[in-house]
Parts: C-alpha cells; sequence; structure tokens
C-alpha cells in the first residue's frame, strides 16, 4: 500500500479478504443516516408541531402519551381526508372541458 492513498483494487481485495461486522453496519448504516440528515425543514416542522401538540396536551390536560398519540393521529386523519378531497376537486375540474370550472377553482 502506497501512504495516503488507496486504490478500489486494494479496497475490494481488503474487503473480500475481511469483511468485518463494523464494515457491514458502516455500509448498511450510512444511506439510512444520511437520509435522516438530510430531512426537508417541512419535516422537521411537523415533528417539532407534533412534539409541542404532545407537551402542551401534557401539561394543560395532563394527558398520557397514549391519549396524545390518539389526538395527534386523529388531526393527521382530518388532513389526509382534507387533502383528498382537495385533491379530487382540483382534479375534476381539470378533467372538466371547459374553462369556466378551473376558473372557479381561483
Amino acid at each position: 500500500f502506497q501512504e495516503g492513498r488507496v486504490t478500489l483494487n486494494e479496497l475490494k481485495s481488503l474487503f473480500e479478504a475481511r469483511f468485518s461486522f463494523a464494515t457491514y453496519l458502516a455500509f448498511n448504516v450510512r444511506s439510512q443516516t444520511q437520509d435522516f440528515i438530510r430531512l426537508p425543514e417541512s419535516t422537521m416542522f411537523g415533528i417539532v408541531l407534533v412534539n409541542v401538540l404532545m407537551a402542551i396536551l401534557a401539561r394543560t390536560v395532563h394527558t398520557t402519551a397514549d391519549e396524545g398519540y390518539f389526538v395527534c393521529l386523529l388531526i393527521a386523519l382530518v388532513i389526509v381526508v382534507v387533502v383528498f378531497g382537495v385533491t379530487r376537486v382540483v382534479e375534476r375540474a381539470l378533467d372538466a372541458p371547459s374553462a369556466e370550472s378551473v376558473a372557479k377553482l381561483w
């Protein structure tokens, strides 16, 4: 091996000769870790919002975590139903042959 330089063939020979459990974990965990670090701001905002909601429920109403999760589940269900409904309305308006139905959306 040259000092400071490692070729792809050298890595392949080393990995094939001794593929340690730590190397296996490093390769498998790497992509998941990168996905977690690169979370979009909207996802992070959602996580913070859910945690704030849980904290408010725990502090004011004295709910347990299970009851708080149920409230968050209901809120998520309402959001999904609203998004589905809006999507159907927009889809129908865009499929309609007249421009009047599209103008009604605005």
